[in-house]
């Protein structure tokens, strides 16, 4: 069915004409009844052109942030220290793909988060700059960017963009009034990738940007802008011009498109350095009813003999949890309120966790145990997190694997021949290692034994003992150790003519 969209309890319905849209029903309906699922009457809304749906207005045309989300955020009281700093920029950064040229905004108040703890309630000192920055974030928000629906038959566009701090990126669809935002992608650069050069960087968001926006362009051809002129020509150079690292890029770039072309920087509307902070805090409502948790904590066998045991290093206290208050039994032995969740709350509570975004189990786990408790909870959280349908189906590779290279069978004998080092050895005669080398059409070997490993041994070797018998091939194949790769050895080969 794809016409709907379910997410958990929320089912989205969308037809183009009312015919169409009375039969969608009929057979999400139909489902619902094969599968057992009864929907409250009361909580369906049915024949809106516009409906709200996980924190946005979806509409015919576009989507954008709710209203009351976004009052929330601008009506954000100034952040007085680092914590609540951190929570200011995380309900930021969730509406962050509606929100191009953040960075340059935000990077103002990421300073004050530099080697701070997660829940780091430092005063912080707010120069004008800063309180500049913090108002502009709200008003951007304000002003967010409405984006469209993917349409099916138009041009696809990614354009990128590399500052010396991020790497930003847009998904654009190409219509008749000209060029649509899909989506914003943003990312900060490691201090590593900070050292990269221009067109480095510039390959990286092309890159990064590809891996964000895949499941939105795999299968279609789209353009890729770019204002760096040098990448445009990216897949036109020869390969041992290139770096494994820029291989490995272009070969999952080129999976998806090889039309690279260059736009003037005064055209790139792309922001210019486009940032995503951590998100380490966020406000979340929990739909558990801990009233009816903490009357059936009164009786449930499970927890009574944990609260009777004198061999647990638990520490129990009855405790003030949610909004409003509720008495829960909490463990406070690692210095922080954790509650007891019966076995009737447990896959709620991961499941509006793990919903966040969908970590993987470690994270995940870890997530929990921080701030739940039950036994076993590790055992149950894995496996939830391992049969998360959602994971499974958008979580994607994060390494690229390049294509095995066509290895072309010699024609004639000594034509390819294989080397390698074996040692150290059991001393012979002063000798310790052994050089190998075998031909690959006839799977002929031999063995030279050498008193050290140095360069200069395994050229002497190998040109005495074997070329001055067989001849120089025309291809040496060798693992690429140290003494293969020094100049010495790398001259020899160029002499005798050896790829």
């Amino acid at each position: 069915m794809d016409f709907c969209v379910p997410y958990f309890d929320d089912v989205l319905v969308a037809s183009e004409s009312k015919i169409q849209y009375f039969e969608h029903l009929k057979q999400v309906f139909q489902r619902f009844e094969e599968y057992g699922v009864r929907p409250k009457a009361s909580k369906c809304v049915l024949e809106k052109s516009s409906v709200k749906f996980l924190g946005h207005i979806v509409t015919p045309n576009f989507i954008t942030p709710l209203p009351e989300k976004g009052s929330a955020i601008t009506d954000f009281p100034e952040p007085s220290t680092v914590k609540e700093l951190r929570r200011f920029l995380a309900l930021i950064n969730f509406y962050r793909r509606f929100v191009p040229n953040a960075a340059r905004t935000q990077a103002v108040l990421n300073v004050y988060l530099k080697g701070a703890k997660k829940n780091d309630k430092t005063p912080i000192t707010r120069t004008n700059e800063a309180k500049n920055a913090f108002e502009k974030c709200k008003h951007d928000l304000a002003e967010a960017t409405v984006l469209y629906h993917p349409s099916v038959n138009v041009t696809l566009a990614i354009v990128v963009d590399a500052s010396d701090n991020a790497v930003g990126a847009a998904l654009q669809q190409q219509v008749t009034t000209g060029w649509q935002p899909l989506a914003f992608y943003s990312k900060s650069l490691s201090p590593a990738q900070r050292r990269y050069s221009a067109y480095d960087r510039e390959l990286l968001a092309a890159y990064m940007a590809i891996k964000y926006f895949r499941h939105m362009v795999e299968g279609r051809s789209f353009i890729l802008f770019t204002d760096r002129k040098p990448l445009a020509f990216a897949f036109r150079q020869k390969e041992d011009k290139c770096s494994p690292r820029q291989l490995r890029q272009l070969d999952l770039i080129g999976q998806f498109t090889t039309d690279i072309r260059h736009l003037k920087g005064t055209d790139n509307v792309v922001a210019d350095a486009l940032s995503r902070i951590h998100i380490s805090t966020i406000g979340l409502s929990y739909a558990i009813d801990f009233q009816k948790m903490a009357e059936e904590q009164q009786t449930d066998p499970e927890l009574q003999d944990i609260l009777s045991s004198n061999t647990t290093s638990l520490v129990f206290q009855p405790l003030p949890v949610g909004e409003p208050p509720v008495t829960l039994h909490c463990d406070v032995s690692l210095g922080r309120l954790r509650p007891f969740f019966l076995v009737n709350f447990r896959r709620e509570v991961f499941t509006n966790l793990h919903s966040l975004s969908h970590p993987g189990i470690r994270a995940s786990v870890r997530m929990i145990i921080e701030r739940y408790l039950w036994p076993s909870m590790k055992a149950d959280v894995t496996l939830w997190a391992r049969t998360c349908l959602q994971c499974q189906q958008a979580k994607v590779s994060r390494h690229t694997r390049s294509k095995p290279s066509d290895f072309v069978p010699p024609s004639a004998r000594f034509e390819h021949d294989h080397i390698d080092l074996v040692g150290p050895l059991p001393p012979s005669e002063g000798f310790r290692y052994c050089l190998t080398c075998v031909d690959r059409f006839s799977k002929w070997p031999e063995a030279f034994p050498l008193v050290d490993m140095s360069a200069n041994t395994i050229a002497t070797a190998f040109y005495s003992g074997w070329i001055s018998r067989f001849g120089p091939p025309l291809r040496l194949t060798t693992d690429q150790g140290t003494q293969f790769e020094s100049a010495l050895f790398q001259t020899l080969t160029k002499f005798l003519g050896t790829a």
